[in-house]
């Protein structure tokens, strides 16, 4: 295990961090699959904000997961990167262009 694991499960151990470890999850869930999509594309950081129209600061702060994107921006990054967005919301399944 690296360092920074190491690290991170110390620091997951007191309960107030791991709360608000927690909170952030879908936030980091998001980044995870941004950044997954990105990659597969093979497009940087740097062109993606440039095709969403966002600095090249604020896509990071999103690919972080510190900064909760909008639906506008998850659109903006389904359209620069062409692939689907959908969200599911109980049994409903929401095809988002």
């Amino acid at each position: 295990m690296d360092e920074w694991k190491e690290f991170r499960e110390e620091l997951l151990q007191d309960p107030e961090v791991r709360k608000a470890y927690d909170a952030r999850a879908v936030e980091r869930a998001l980044a995870r699959a941004m950044i997954e999509q990105r990659l597969a594309k093979q497009v940087t950081q740097k062109e993606l904000a440039g095709k969403m129209k966002m600095p090249q600061g604020n896509l990071s702060r999103l690919e972080s997961g510190t900064m909760s994107p909008t639906l506008a921006t998850l659109q903006k990054a389904a359209q620069a990167l062409d692939v689907p967005l959908e969200i599911r919301f109980g049994n409903q399944v929401i095809s988002i262009n």
